[in-house]
């Protein structure tokens, strides 16, 4: 290699790309802002991750350019960032950025003071505007330095006043007003011709689709579950979901579903998994069985890494192109289908419709076909499998093999999800093989979780360099062990929960704000810190455990995990109502306050049976326990009775008496009270 740089020891597949470009890039480190102090320089840092397509062009474009590299070497150190791996860094500089120019994204590039603040920013710059900028600040920053750490302390300080939050006293009760209004506010930004959020780009949003298919169910709203059913489908059949191999892209560039930015994310088909297998649970569609099913084999077979974990994304590019790994030209699709290929370029648009660029055409499926017969479908699985073994000899894009701790707990759950609707125990077995990951990897001996697992070869494993858990890694872990006790009754799952939980309590918990960091509070000190309330493509970290704190809390019958809870929503209840699409995951905690939430615990020799009836039924409002003999749950006790198999259905510390058959606890789960 002519170049090698400070990234050729890291783990990071992103990272490592970068490895060898003409410019001097240092991970981030102490000794790269060591240097800046030394020798007063700026600091460019720049955060991306392996399957962005954008980066790859900057890369190309700037980064692999000798004339670029040689003004970053002599006037800035630089510093490359992997976003998966380092979230905590890329979110502050990333609020900044927003604050700069009102909008943000990837790649992000921003100069700092050499103590790490920042001054200016954006996204992908192209090769002489960037050249111009760094030129520009650095001739700034020799003349009048004093200008510059003034706007670096402005700047610092709205960051900061971005994560300000005012605590407001509790109160006790939370009607269903809210969340009726939030649903309402959703509706209105629906795409009734395509489905999802009305707008271009479309990204999935399956936290806000998880909201409205709960709320169209507890609130008997029609309107809602239409437009869940409408979006998944049209998703479905759309260019975002790979129509030969399964699985979805990150997002749709148009608002048709059709054209999809093609990097595959594990977080985008985890939580789609959930969606889907929620959504079969309450209507019973095939179309979303088929989905789940093609999803999974999909993460089995191209996402699965051997330790049992999951591999983090696979990239948008392959041989330098967007998309080219699965998009196909018209006339080697005739060749390859011959006499099918009239029928296959009709029912999957190979015309006007599918088109794409350059003489390609994006798979996707013709809704008006839907209802093929048999001898159609059997001729299109064939085509399929054809067109499948030919991909194959193709030069496949990148995957970042990277195990990511809150991306795999997301996967666990959803598996354990699709486990639930299908009773396919292929899928929990391995919903159970990469929590043990989790557990037996992941988990340190003083109970903190790792953010993710290097390769046991890399640089990182062998000076026992590791990057401590974020919040998100807790919430999400929690969430997965508690659907494995749901699934199994195995209590030993559900009393990690609560141990990461404490955990939680104990070093991310901020008593004044009633909210928790991103990082713990012995974390590494950036120049600002994060406290993650806002959903997005993920829900927020702190959504995910305020729902946590209230499931343990009634499991556990701890009442202080409810009032943190309790404490945490009341906090964003004037977001939920203005901006619900962006606070969907404390909207749907919300409907776990203001409808009633059933406990519907089930004891005796045949509480495994009794339980996989109940979780076939979609009951986004039950929680379930069971247990077989004996129970160490608080929630629990006092229930199992020798030799009988039993069901009690509770509500508001109110137990009515045991019933013995799923059909009469049904019916007390659907009463009034």
């Amino acid at each position: 290699m002519k170049y090698n740089n400070f990234l050729a020891h890291e783990s990071s597949p992103y990272l490592l790309q970068h490895a060898h470009n003409p410019v001097n890039w240092y991970p981030w480190c102490n000794k790269a802002f060591a240097k800046a102090r030394e020798e007063n320089k700026l600091v460019i840092l720049s955060i991306g991750y392996s399957s962005c397509h954008w980066c790859h062009v900057m890369e190309k474009q700037s980064f692999e350019n000798e004339d670029i590299a040689r003004v970053m070497n002599d006037c800035f150190v630089s510093v490359k960032v992997d976003r998966e791996e380092r979230p905590d860094i890329d979110q502050v500089y990333m609020n900044a950025v927003q604050l700069m120019n009102g909008s943000g994204g990837w790649p992000l590039n921003c100069i700092t003071l050499p103590d790490g603040r920042p001054v200016y920013g954006g996204t992908y710059f192209p090769p002489q505007k960037w050249k111009e900028v760094l030129l520009g600040i650095h001739t700034l920053f020799l003349e009048n330095p004093d200008r510059l750490y003034k706007y670096a302390e402005e700047l610092t300080a709205g960051v900061k006043r971005m994560e300000h939050i005012i605590k407001t006293p509790v109160h006790e009760d939370m009607n269903v007003t809210l969340a009726t209004e939030a649903a309402a506010e959703i509706k209105k930004s629906f795409d009734r011709i395509h489905g999802g959020l009305d707008r271009s780009p479309k990204f999935p949003m399956p936290s806000v689709w998880q909201f409205l298919l709960h709320y169209g169910y507890a609130a008997s709203d029609d309107e809602s579950l239409a437009q869940v059913r409408l979006t998944l489908r049209k998703m479905a059949m759309g260019g975002i979901y790979d129509q030969l191999g399964g699985g979805f892209a990150r997002y749709s560039t148009d608002s048709r579903w059709k054209v999809p930015h093609f990097e595959k994310m594990l977080y985008d088909n985890a939580q789609l998994l959930s969606l889907y297998s929620d959504a079969f649970r309450a209507t019973g569609e095939t179309l979303y069985k088929q989905v789940v099913y093609e999803t999974i084999d999909f993460l089995e077979k191209d996402m699965s890494a051997p330790s049992g974990g999951f591999y983090s994304a696979i990239d948008a590019d392959s041989e330098g192109e967007e998309g080219k790994y699965y998009v196909w030209k018209k006339e080697d699709l005739e060749q390859l289908l011959g006499e099918d290929f009239k029928i296959f370029s009709a029912y999957y648009s190979v015309n006007s419709g599918g088109y794409w660029e350059n003489g390609n055409y994006i798979l996707f499926r013709n809704e008006n076909m839907d209802a093929a017969d048999s001898l159609m479908l059997s001729r299109l699985k064939k085509c399929r499998e054809k067109l499948i073994s030919e991909r194959i000899r193709r030069i496949p894009p990148a995957t970042d093999t990277k195990v990511l701790t809150s991306w795999n707990a997301i996967t666990v759950k959803a598996l354990a999800d699709a486990f639930s609707a299908f009773g396919e125990h292929r899928f929990l077995q391995r919903a159970q093989t990469a929590a043990g990951f989790i557990l037996h990897h992941l988990v340190r001996e003083d109970g903190s979780l790792l953010h993710s697992a290097p390769s046991p070869e890399s640089a990182k494993a062998l000076s026992g360099s590791f990057i401590p858990g974020f919040l998100e890694d807790y919430c999400f872990t929690i969430e997965a062990f508690i659907a494995l006790y749901q699934c199994t009754s195995e209590e030993s799952w559900l009393a990690v929960s609560k141990q990461l939980a404490d955990y939680v309590l104990e070093h991310f918990y901020d008593k004044k704000s009633g909210m928790c960091w991103f990082t713990p509070r012995t974390g590494e000190q950036l120049f600002a810190k994060n406290m993650e309330v806002q959903d997005n493509v993920i829900p927020s970290s702190n959504s995910s455990m305020a729902k946590n704190f209230l499931i343990l809390g009634i499991y556990y019958q701890e009442e202080n995990y409810i009032s943190v809870s309790n404490r945490m929503l009341q906090q964003l209840e004037p977001s939920i109502k203005q901006f619900p699409q962006w606070y969907s995951g404390w909207a749907r905690l919300l409907l776990l306050k203001s409808f009633p939430l059933c406990q519907v615990v089930v004891t005796g020799k045949n509480a495994d049976a009794v339980m996989a009836v109940l979780r076939e039924k979609f009951l986004p409002g039950v929680l379930l326990a069971g247990c077989r003999e004996t129970t160490t749950i608080p929630l629990l006790r006092g229930k199992p009775v020798k030799n009988q198999s039993l069901i009690y259905v509770c509500r508001n510390n109110t137990c009515m008496p045991p019933v013995t058959t799923t059909e009469d606890a049904l019916k007390l789960i659907s009463e009034d009270w």
